[in-house]
């Protein structure tokens, strides 16, 4: 006999109930934990009022937002790759973090470029 059964067959009804109520009301306490709350950070407000003249500026301005976060996370990733490198143990493990490094490098030179074009473009937009 299982466990579980022989503690049903011991347990009176009262019991019983009792657990189970315990199980949901934990179940509800850790589904009501884990809700997702309210969006925090940089949340997009789209407004009505909004003129055509201005949309082309807000686009601009967020591809360039965009790409600087793109870049940022590249920065980041080359950072925790040279930390990795440092403490690699086999030589195999340590030719892939340079592998990936270089081609982190070539990705962060060219988000460089990209966040310069889209500079210049939010600047041109964004002329009033």
């Amino acid at each position: 006999m299982t466990r579980l059964s022989s503690i049903a067959t011991m347990c009176n009804f009262p019991v019983r109930a009792t657990l189970v109520a315990l199980a949901l009301a934990s179940f509800t306490s850790v589904a009501t934990a884990q809700a997702p709350s309210a969006p925090t950070g940089n949340a997009r407000i789209v407004t009505d009022t909004a003129t055509p003249g201005d949309k082309p500026c807000l686009a601009a301005g967020h591809r360039l937002e965009r790409e600087q976060k793109s870049l940022e996370r590249a920065q980041s990733e080359i950072a925790r790759y040279d930390k990795l490198q440092k403490g690699c143990a086999s030589k195999s493990v340590c030719a892939r973090y340079a592998s990936a490094l270089e081609s982190l490098d070539k990705r962060v030179a060219r988000h460089q470029l990209r966040i310069g074009k889209f500079t210049q473009s939010r600047d041109k937009a964004c002329k009033t």
